[in-house]
């Protein structure tokens, strides 16, 4: 996310049609509590980053605009699982 946060293999991400669900693995989770974040607060970036990892990228929140770096994969997952709730942000 923002700020040098890395969660690597502790945080649990999910989606359905309402949003994205994120959660930290319970030993972590003070001061984290699970996230459900409506499809409507997220902007999906279009485009792959990454040369060799490739790479999604998408904003949470529509002040704040904190960015989500996932796996092109888990972005394919996240996408058949959000149904109509994903979009695509259109770049100016």
């Amino acid at each position: 996310m923002r700020f040098l946060a890395h969660y690597g293999n502790c945080l649990s991400i999910g989606a359905d049609g309402s949003g994205l669900y994120m959660s930290v693995f319970p030993i972590f989770r003070i001061g984290h509590p699970p996230l459900l974040i409506p499809w409507v607060e997220i902007a999906v970036l279009p485009g792959e980053t990454g040369f060799i990892f490739k790479q999604r990228t998408l904003h949470l929140g529509r002040q704040e605009a904190i960015p989500l770096r996932i796996s092109a994969s888990l972005a394919e997952t996240l996408q058949r699982a959000a149904g109509k709730g994903w979009s695509v942000a259109s770049v100016a």
